[in-house]
């Protein structure tokens, strides 16, 4: 009879011990839930921002977008053409 109730309490102890663990393991898997959740939303919202960025550069950078600042800040297009027909020298023997 001794060595039942011994054992019964072994028995008490380890499934004590085991819902411990459990529990345990499940804050941890909630706590990494939540976590990877927050990621998830600042993921989201930097490739929104890179869209716009990305967006906002191609239309900086349009031909016409340039020229109409351009226009704006007095430059005007030259009718002199640059040419070299002797080759420079880019560094010295």
């Amino acid at each position: 009879m001794k060595k039942i109730n011994i054992f019964i309490a072994i028995l008490f102890v380890v499934t004590v011990i085991f819902e411990v663990f459990n529990i345990f393991l499940s804050n941890t898997i909630t706590t990494d839930s939540i976590k990877a959740t927050q990621l998830q939303v600042k993921l989201a919202t930097i490739d929104e921002r890179n869209l716009i960025l990305k967006s906002t550069i191609l239309k900086n950078s349009s031909y016409e977008y340039v020229a109409s600042r351009s226009s704006e800040f007095g430059f005007k297009p030259s009718n002199t053409t640059v040419s070299l027909n002797s080759p420079l020298e880019v560094a010295a023997r």
